[in-house]
């Protein structure tokens, strides 16, 4: 399987909603069925 790469701009918004949602950003990867690391990072 290859590897998915996500833009700089969708790693922040994401976060962003995270913060806004007040839900942590493992609880953030988990809902949108991402690995943490990928918000992390």
């Amino acid at each position: 399987m290859p590897r998915l790469l996500f833009r700089r701009e969708f790693k922040l918004g994401s976060v962003k909603l995270a913060r806004e949602r007040r839900v942590s950003v493992a609880q953030a990867a988990r809902d949108w069925d991402l690995h943490e690391k990928v918000l992390r990072n």
